[in-house]
């Protein structure tokens, strides 16, 4: 057995890094991107725009062949042809000369800016009146301008979305090479736990857990391919969990974790071939009983069986290391407010705080919500947590704090 103490969720999280298989990738098309994480870099292979265009409805002209054009007293232009979307525009604009273009439109050869056409009127078939100055590439966008070709446009770990898609297309890439989701399956365990569809007898509560962290890997990017029900039974639990690193890639637990008589992940994990603990226990509240472990080098991973300490130490432990693994840039959505009382925090712990926040008078305040990591409607009501680490002996009120938002 290789027993590893650690004292921080960053060095967990390292060691399970360091003990744990690399992520393979695979190819996805563009249309299926969404939601995906990048595993490499991106570079544009063209300039975007490729092409001269008209950001306007107008006509291309010579920008000097407008110079003090007004209402009183306009330019003449000779309009020689109209470009068409989509189309080269060979048409070659000549000092006097103009043609139409539409918005987006290819820019003719000689000409270096566009006049709305709404500054233009039509005198004859062939004679075109310009009632407003133009300057050099005015209402034109040039070659490259928005992308250069050889620019980095999408980062290794960059979580794709409609901006990552609509970037990759815009510049012709219709796949990209994406980490493969985790295969997950989810262990519950105790005898007290009946599902939602079920009727409660004396003693037992309904099983949240099994969905809200299904839930919280779907939004990781992972796949869980099944949620099982294990009765406190060391036999059952060990074959349960033998079965699931055999078809997984990775186990998540809920409940076993503490040190309870039935609680037998650890031994479970020892027990089986190819199996460490990492460590069972971290200087975090809530979530201390945590189990860290891996089998044949997939993590098996004890979450508690309190709610609200489930959700944190997946959010804190299980997604960091996702991250980690993945290249991932963590784009948790974070917002700095004043604390609406002393918080206290627990002594040598990171302390992860749920938090309420209230936009009032300009700012933001955090309220504290106070509450076992027992209880459930405190998660529904939280919008976000904040973390007080372990040098802090907590934090008074007034005192600016940065909320992670769920």
């Amino acid at each position: 057995m290789e027993f590893l103490k650690v004292a921080s969720i960053k060095d967990a999280v390292n060691q399970l890094c360091e003990k744990t298989y690399e992520f393979d990738t695979e190819i996805v098309e563009i249309d299926d991107l969404n939601g995906r994480i990048l595993s490499k870099n991106y570079f544009s292979k063209i300039n975007l725009p490729p092409f001269c265009r008209s950001s306007v409805d107008g006509y291309a002209v010579i920008s000097s062949d407008t110079f003090g054009a007004d209402d009183s007293i306009p330019s003449l232009l000779t309009f020689i042809g109209s470009g068409e979307m989509g189309k080269p525009n060979e048409f070659v604009v000549s000092m006097g000369q103009a043609v139409y273009v539409p918005t987006g439109g290819m820019l003719p050869q000689g000409a270096d800016a566009v006049v709305m056409i709404e500054y233009c009127e039509n005198v004859t078939g062939d004679m075109l009146t310009v009632l407003k100055a133009v300057t050099g590439g005015e209402n034109v966008i040039l070659v490259g301008e928005d992308v250069t070709e050889g620019e980095l446009i999408a980062k290794k770990g960059t979580v794709s979305d409609f901006r990552t898609i609509a970037t990759l297309s815009s510049c012709g890439i219709s796949e990209a090479e994406a980490y493969k989701k985790p295969k997950i399956t989810i262990i519950s365990t105790g005898d007290e736990l009946v599902s939602p569809q079920g009727k409660l007898s004396s003693g037992q509560i309904y099983d949240s857990n099994t969905y809200s962290v299904k839930a919280l890997c779907e939004d990781a990017c992972c796949e869980v391919i099944a949620c099982l029900k294990i009765k406190d039974d060391f036999i059952l639990l060990k074959k349960a969990i033998e079965d699931s690193v055999a078809k997984s890639d990775m186990v998540l637990l809920s409940g076993g974790s503490s040190a309870g008589e039935k609680d037998y992940t650890v031994k479970i994990i020892e027990s089986i071939e190819d199996g460490f603990v990492l460590t069972h226990g971290l200087s975090v509240k809530p979530g201390k009983p945590t189990i860290i472990g891996t089998v044949s080098h997939k993590p098996v991973i004890g979450l508690p069986g309190h709610p609200s300490a489930a959700m944190m130490i997946f959010t804190e432990v299980f997604w960091r290391f996702l991250r980690k693994k993945r290249n991932e840039t963590d784009n948790a959505i974070k917002i700095f407010a004043k604390t609406s009382e002393n918080i206290h925090s627990a002594p040598g712990k990171s302390t992860f705080q749920l938090a309420f926040l209230e936009y009032k008078n300009g700012e933001y305040i955090a309220h504290p919500m106070h509450s076992k990591s027992s209880h459930i409607k405190v998660i529904n009501e939280a919008n976000g947590y904040i973390e007080i680490p372990t040098t802090s002996e907590g934090i008074e009120e007034g005192q600016t704090v940065e909320v992670k938002l769920f």
